[in-house]
């Protein structure tokens, strides 16, 4: 049996029989949702399965300048993810639709021409897409993109402003609430306390 796509809903053969592909196939999005590779066996509904699960790097590419865009990319760095600035418009365009699901893209600059990266990433829908900016800078963005055609469904695609409520202060502080973020996304977690939350922890 082998599972493809992002919540591993493309399947391919069979162990044999319905129930146990099924039960593979929830025991490997259970997996999934830690965010590491592995290769394991397991016991699933009573047979002996062989997991081997390859979860791609998230790969962040950070849009513009600054001392958060720094922090990002020292978190990135901590995480085992790939990282990379790119301050044009043309490079940074080309890069988004290129975006794979692993992909992430913080938006850090302001200007109303950065918003086609945004259009472009909600249109292909791959990857995470999130932008910084005040609540202003947010609604002025979000009325462009409307303005530009985007669906419902697509502006929800992006997060803005981008990041957990941490109550954080420090670039630092907002690079730790832009990763776990994407995390808690990439997880399809709430990111809520841990102490309030029912089910496996960690994944």
């Amino acid at each position: 049996l082998v599972l493809a796509g992002p919540d591993l809903d493309q399947s391919h053969g069979s162990l044999g029989a319905g129930e146990t592909d099924e039960a593979a196939t929830a025991d490997a999005r259970g997996l999934l949702r830690r965010g590491a590779t592995t290769t394991e066996r397991r016991d699933v509904a009573g047979a002996d399965v062989l997991v081997d699960l390859w979860v791609p790097v998230p790969s962040v590419l950070l849009v513009g300048s600054g001392a958060i865009g720094d922090a990002l990319l020292a978190q990135a760095q901590l995480l085992g993810w790939s990282g990379r600035w790119v301050t044009e418009l043309d490079e940074s365009l080309a890069a988004v639709e290129r975006f794979t699901d692993a992909d992430v893209l913080v938006l850090l600059d302001h200007a109303p021409k950065f918003d086609a990266l945004l259009i472009a990433g909600a249109r292909n829908g791959r990857g995470f897409l999130g932008a910084l900016g005040s609540r202003h800078t947010q609604s002025a963005r979000r009325e462009r993109l409307i303005a530009a055609g985007l669906r419902d469904d697509e502006l929800a695609r992006v997060r803005g402003p981008v990041g957990l409520d941490l109550g954080s202060r420090t670039p630092a502080e907002t690079a730790v609430s832009i990763v776990a973020g994407v995390i808690a996304s990439k997880s399809g977690r709430a990111g809520a306390a841990l102490a309030g939350a029912e089910g496996r922890i960690g994944g």
